[in-house]
């Protein structure tokens, strides 16, 4: 009787410890098959920012020490500013010295510097009043570009597509509504280039061959302009005006904002519609 008494306490035991055991494995089942939290989502990186290129300006000198206009130097990227000072070494062996004065040029070197976020273009412009080729006042111009991220020069269609790309991702998605665009037509006032020029007291020099045109003031070319390209020297930048130089009947004809924001004269317009455009006071 007494050994039956401890078999059925043995037996007590060890269902309460089997009982205790399935209750603690029960546990950790709930815990495994608990649903995870989602971990929380990440912002999303801000747009990175690129500094402007440093750029050091150095004078340009002829043989006879005359300063010939200036051109750039970019901090970081010795390659290409080396190339920059060959190509205009090389430009710069087509102009010759004007026979009037020894203090005058018939050559010029100017540059922009254009930055636009991870890329920038430099632009240096060569401009002759004429050369032992060609007598009539002509310009000329190199473009570089620059991937700021790669830190290097890259070619002119490397730098189109990556623009187009930036583009496109852009442009307004499908859900999204473009803004609206007033296609209603401007009025474009367009006066004859040489008369008033000629008024202002600038000399018009026109090439036939190239349909470029210069203004001079003296020997010194203060811009040049192409038929038909809607692009015109500001100071040290290239913009477009309202409507790009034109020829009718042998006569040039410009935006008559031409007069004010690049040759810097004022224009006013009376009741009779007549157009009067006199130097800046």
């Amino acid at each position: 009787m007494k050994k039956l008494k401890v078999l059925v306490a043995l037996l007590a035991v060890a269902s309460m410890v089997l009982s205790s055991a399935a209750f603690v494995y029960a546990d950790e089942a709930v815990v495994t098959d608990a649903p995870l939290v989602a971990a929380p989502a990440e912002e999303a990186a801000p747009a990175k920012v690129y500094d402007d290129l440093a750029t050091t300006e150095r004078d340009f000198f002829n043989a006879k020490n005359y300063v010939l206009g200036a051109y750039p130097v970019i901090t970081d990227y010795d390659a290409l500013s080396a190339k920059i000072k060959d190509d205009l070494e090389t430009k710069y062996l087509l102009a010759r010295d004007l026979p009037s004065s020894g203090s005058a040029n018939s050559f010029n070197v100017s540059y922009v510097v254009t930055n636009e976020g991870q890329y920038a273009v430099i632009e240096v412009t060569y401009n002759y009043n004429y050369t032992t080729i060609k007598t009539e006042p002509f310009a000329e111009s190199n473009k570089y570009y620059i991937d700021k991220e790669a830190a290097a020069e890259i070619t002119e269609e490397e730098y189109t597509k990556a623009k187009e790309a930036a583009e496109e991702e852009a442009a307004p998605g499908e859900e999204e509504e473009a803004p609206a665009v007033d296609e209603t037509p401007k009025e474009i006032v367009k006066v004859p280039l040489r008369k008033y020029a000629e008024d202002l007291g600038y000399n018009v020099g026109w090439n036939g061959e190239l349909q470029l045109i210069s203004i001079l003031s003296g020997a010194n070319v203060i811009t040049t302009i192409s038929i038909g390209k809607n692009e015109y020297s500001v100071g040290d930048a290239i913009v477009p005006l309202e409507s790009a130089p034109e020829l009718q009947d042998g006569v040039t004809y410009v935006p008559v904002s031409f007069f004010e924001k690049v040759l810097g004269a004022v224009y006013s317009v009376g009741t009779d519609g007549e157009i009067s455009i006199s130097p800046a006071e």
